[in-house]
């Protein structure tokens, strides 16, 4: 399972000004509160916050941001006919690392569970607020050297591998045009369909260039993919693998997190606990070098007891 996390400069900022607000100071207030005070609802869904106790003497976080389920699904065992709806909530959980020295923040990617601009409006949902004074928590991305533009310099695309989530409620949101006609995105429109007739809330449609012949017409494949409406959440991941001329080695990139930093969490399983994708992250991360926060300043004296109880 290739699970990323992406990485943030951290900021909380009045009146669209960056402050100098220590980030665990903030988180610190937060999920303390009470169970029932951080859930928030923002833009029609719930969500909540968990934490795990720092380590001594460290301003390390470790948060896992979670989305309750609208719909829930059923539970059973292999091999039965017994079929129960599942009674309890169902929470869909996104790690975080917050690294307050650098102003960082390493968020797990995870299509089911809060995205980082969910992330960013729950945490701005418990800061104060009225016409003259605006807080607000900003995660600004760590930008990556790689992307559309070194892969439209590459000569060499090996793959393309796209998954779809069939079961959202966004499978007919695939361009940004109104009536795409290409055979690429009939082709898409039609494995959502057949897939949706069949019962199945996932399909995967891969292409490789193979052992033979030239390969992907890059130009054509370039211009299909900035069609894509990678916002929508029909697309889980739209990978890319390719010879980089900036790296001299094959890379693979979502291009639904294009030009954000990460790293790849390579011992994360499909079953593995939000804690342990934690201290996954902190073991694939071992430094500070990738924090740019600095570029942001001089940022605004504040106090966290200006913006939050």
């Amino acid at each position: 399972m290739d699970k990323q996390a992406y990485l943030y400069n951290c900021f909380v900022s009045f009146n669209g000004k960056k402050t100098d607000i220590a980030f665990d100071d903030l988180l610190d207030k937060i999920v303390t509160l009470e169970p029932e005070k951080k859930l928030k609802q923002i833009k029609r869904d719930d969500y909540t916050s968990l934490s795990m106790i720092p380590m001594e003497n460290s301003r390390i976080r470790r948060i896992g941001f979670g989305k309750y389920r609208n719909k829930k699904p059923y539970e059973t065992d292999k091999g039965t006919d017994i079929v129960e709806l599942i009674k309890k909530d169902v929470l869909e959980m996104s790690s975080a690392v917050f690294i307050p020295e650098s102003r960082l923040a390493i968020i797990e990617y995870n299509h089911y569970g809060p995205r980082i601009n969910a992330i960013s409006d729950y945490l701005t949902s418990f800061l104060y607020k009225d016409d003259d004074n605006v807080w607000e928590v900003e995660f600004v991305p760590v930008e990556s050297k790689l992307g559309w533009e070194d892969i439209s310099a590459s000569n060499d695309i090996k793959s393309l591998e796209i998954k779809l989530d069939i079961g959202g409620k966004s499978r007919h949101f695939i361009s940004k045009t109104n009536n795409p006609e290409s055979l690429f995105f009939k082709l898409i429109r039609n494995t959502v369909t057949t897939h949706s007739e069949f019962g199945a809330n996932k399909a995967t449609l891969s292409f490789s260039k193979g052992k033979r012949g030239d390969g992907f017409n890059k130009d054509n494949l370039m211009s299909l993919l900035e069609l894509l409406e990678l916002e929508s959440e029909l697309f889980e991941t739209v990978k890319i693998k390719y010879l980089s001329p900036k790296t001299g080695k094959t890379e693979t990139i979502d291009l639904k997190n294009e030009g954000v930093k990460g790293l790849y969490l390579n011992n994360v399983t499909i079953n593995s606990n939000w804690e342990f994708i934690c201290n996954e992250i902190l073991q694939e991360y071992s430094n500070n070098e990738n924090s740019t926060y600095a570029k942001y300043g001089p940022f605004i004296p504040k106090r966290v007891s200006d913006v939050i109880k």
